[in-house]
């Protein structure tokens, strides 16, 4: 899935996750992971208007992988915050919910994925589309 490089990306991309055929409390940790990464791309890659943040959630039900492309070259990382800091968890979050995350560098801009895992209640399930 395609998503305009700009504030309403990770509304979209939240909706989108809504659709999947997917166990409730799978489908809000899969929210909430798309939704940070697909924020944070929009926000920190040079990604702007005009610009495109790719979404891919694959797997089954029991293991999903959630993929964010964007144009940007940086490497994200978590940092510290102080707790007066009203952002920049973002990462913490992503971390404490998957499995595991990384990041990939491609020639034109970056990956960057989560594996979560759940109770495996639903069938296979793919909603995806990358590029930018």
């Amino acid at each position: 899935m395609l998503l305009a490089g700009d504030r309403g990306a990770a509304r979209l991309a939240r909706e989108a996750v809504g659709a999947l055929p997917i166990d409730a409390s799978m489908r809000h940790d899969v929210a909430l992971v798309v939704s940070e990464l697909v924020d944070n791309a929009v926000r920190h890659s040079g990604t702007g208007p005009g610009g495109r943040v790719g979404l891919r959630v694959s797997g089954e039900a029991a293991s999903l992988r959630v993929e964010v492309r964007d144009a940007g070259r940086g490497r994200p990382e978590p940092r510290e915050v102080s707790s007066a800091a009203s952002g920049g968890r973002g990462l913490l979050v992503v971390s404490g919910i998957a499995r595991r995350w990384g990041v990939v560098a491609e020639p034109h801009g970056t990956v960057v994925w989560a594996d979560l895992e759940g109770d495996g209640h639903s069938g296979e399930m793919r909603a995806e589309g990358g590029g930018r």
